[in-house]
């Protein structure tokens, strides 16, 4: 049956699409979850739309507005997404195109078919005052947390407008109150050097943490400022009044080192890497130190700042590692952070017995200054790895909620070739699960439910609070062309891989005369859900990714099999934890006697049921009865 909307009605289903007022735009007819796709290939998860450029309207002013194209979208816990669109249709011009959406995910009075407009190219930037003549050109690609907190860079037009002056950071609260937090321009935030005649010149990477916390790099120009002082870290908390504080300077390269983060007279901060930002505020970054006793080789270290704090140690250069005799740490890769503050970080080692062949290690710190373990080391062998091959370079891990970690490794030993040399690792070095390391895919390994495929390489993962797992891969094998060899695959522990989405496959999306076929396909990477990034993957196994279909691309998501009855957790996480127990009754309970969307469980694949993934909106006796079943299952 043809799915597509007329007048916000699905054909598919009958059911009238939700349409809101937005800012600027209200969504008219807007293909989302309650419009199915068909997916005829390889037996997929089902796919659903949450909007597709041509087809996807907007009524604005009188006319009606399109989707020309989508860009990358980023999801939250709630199932909000947010992407970058370009507009066409009745006064659209290349000066008001470009716009930033969000959907209104599945909770509260707001049903999950809503998209609203949060920004819009040619409107006048937030806090900046009406008749200044500035005005917004462009969006970079947008992060939110799991309240909606939406932070996005954009580019500036305008009066007075040039290289240098042409960036800000734009915040979007929940209530749809929006503010500038740092325009290009302007006098960079003070503390140390930051202030006098530094300039805020670009604003890079900006992170939200789930209470809101911002951190942004700023590259600054300006008096003073050189190729040696040019970079700055900053952090801006919530207020009183729910927006976010004026930013203050965390880090600064050239400044003088403070205590704690072993400052001493001549010692000075000589760079710092991206950082991450747990849920609670804390900002966690690798960073190197100059002067004194610091050198290129000795000045490495892992800081963080806690909300309001200055920059503590976590760890230095030189310290001993755990779980290797008389080792210590020789250098550090970029950290990464869960909501409670752990830490999962890659080091190189030094000591007795090192060399090229097993000096690389992954280890995770259980809170800050807790105990440190390791969870892999290169060189070490493997049960899922053929005798005389084991792990070799090891990649930057992503962090989840519950502590389990996903990474990329080189595979080395005999038999070895540039078609079977990396694999994709889950590592379980949660409080409960011991140290368990799992394969999850190999460089030339097989690709379950699609007989005769390989991957021919593998992508850099994401994951969330439950310990599922989603990246990219490419394909190789009996069949497999250009046109069909790009694919989404999830892991799910307790059954394995499970395709997401593949180019090649047949689909059908509002507008179309029939199926269209997949040409492209994009998600979001690096995130383990709660470290201040851009997320694909929910805690309740909902994925988002961008796909292309030639001229036209859509924004889809797909529902990764997790048990209905993992709702909760037994130790203060939110979200699903991979375990059934008395944290998800409680967790459950609470949320069906608030109404919550978190009860709403018909948007969630029981596994072994085919339920279909879609939420209903309504909190009921049907959500209880299903968590019941699936509870006392187990």
């Amino acid at each position: 049956m043809k799915a597509h909307q007329i007048n916000g009605t699905c054909e598919a289903t009958g059911k009238r699409v939700p349409t809101r007022r937005g800012r600027h735009l209200a969504a008219a007819g807007v293909l989302l979850a309650v419009c199915g796709l068909s997916a005829a290939a390889h037996g997929q998860l089902p796919l659903q739309m949450v909007a597709v450029s041509s087809a996807t309207e907007f009524s604005a002013d009188g006319g009606t507005l399109r989707f020309a194209s989508v860009g990358m979208p980023s999801i939250n816990d709630q199932g909000r997404v947010v992407f970058p669109v370009v507009l066409s249709g009745n006064g659209v011009t290349t000066g008001n195109q470009q716009a930033l959406v969000v959907s209104a995910g599945g909770g509260g009075e707001t049903p999950a078919g809503v998209l609203e407009l949060l920004l819009r190219s040619g409107s006048a930037v937030p806090g900046t005052g009406a008749g200044d003549g500035v005005m917004i050109d462009s969006f970079d690609d947008p992060v939110m947390n799991g309240s909606g907190r939406v932070a996005v860079t954009v580019t500036l037009t305008g009066t007075g407008i040039s290289t240098g002056s042409n960036r800000a950071l734009v915040i979007a609260s929940t209530d749809g109150a929006l503010q500038t937090l740092v325009r290009a321009g302007t006098p960079a935030a003070g503390g140390g050097g930051g202030g006098g005649g530094a300039l805020v010149r670009d604003v890079l990477a900006p992170l939200v943490g789930a209470d809101g916390t911002v951190a942004y790099t700023a590259v600054l120009g300006g008096e003073g400022v050189t190729g040696l002082n040019n970079r700055g870290l900053y952090r801006s908390g919530v207020d009183g009044q729910g927006a976010n504080a004026a930013a203050t300077l965390l880090v600064r390269n050239g400044d003088q080192v403070t205590t704690p983060a072993g400052g001493a007279v001549g010692i000075t901060w000589q760079t710092f890497a991206v950082p991450a930002v747990s849920g609670s505020g804390t900002v966690v970054m690798l960073g190197f130190r100059q002067g004194g006793s610091f050198n290129q080789f000795t000045g490495g270290g892992l800081f963080n700042a806690t909300a309001g704090g200055p920059l503590s140690t976590l760890l230095n250069v030189g310290d001993t590692a755990p779980g290797a005799d008389g080792l210590t740490y020789r250098a550090f890769n970029q950290p990464a952070v869960n909501g409670g503050g752990d830490l999962a970080f890659m080091a190189l080692l030094s000591g007795a017995g090192v060399s090229g062949g097993n000096d690389v290690a992954l280890f995770l710190q259980r809170a800050p200054g807790a105990t440190t373990t390791m969870a892999a080391r290169m060189g070490q062998s493997h049960e899922s790895l053929p005798s005389g091959q084991a792990i070799g370079v090891i990649g930057n891990p992503v962090l989840s909620q519950s502590g389990r970690m996903a990474f990329i490794s080189t595979i080395v030993g005999t038999g070895v070739t540039v078609t079977t040399d990396r694999a994709l690792w889950m590592a379980n070095t949660a409080a409960d699960g011991g140290g368990e390391l799992r394969m999850v895919a190999r460089r030339g390994g097989a690709v379950p439910g699609l007989t005769g495929l390989q991957f021919a390489s593998l992508g850099v993962p994401s994951m969330n609070a439950r310990g599922q797992v989603i990246f990219s891969a490419t394909l190789s094998g009996t069949g497999v062309t250009a046109g069909n060899n790009q694919a989404v695959f999830g892991f799910e522990p307790s059954v394995g891989l499970v395709l997401v989405a593949r180019t090649g496959d047949r689909l059908r999306i509002g507008g179309a005369s029939g199926p269209r076929q997949i040409t492209e396909l994009r998600i979001l990477t690096g995130s383990g859900g709660h470290d201040g990034r851009g997320m694909a993957l929910t805690a309740g196994g909902q994925v988002v990714m961008r796909a292309g279909f030639g001229a036209q691309s859509a924004i889809l998501t797909a529902q990764l099999p997790i048990s209905l009855a993992d709702v909760g957790s037994s130790n203060g996480a939110v979200g699903p934890d991979g375990r059934v127990d008395a944290g998800d009754l409680a967790a459950f309970m609470a949320a069906y006697n608030a109404g919550s969307f978190r009860a709403d469980l018909s948007s969630m694949m029981s596994l072994g049921t085919g339920a279909a993934p879609v939420r209903d909106g309504v909190v009921d006796e049907i959500d209880l009865n299903a968590f019941l079943t699936a509870f006392s299952g187990g």
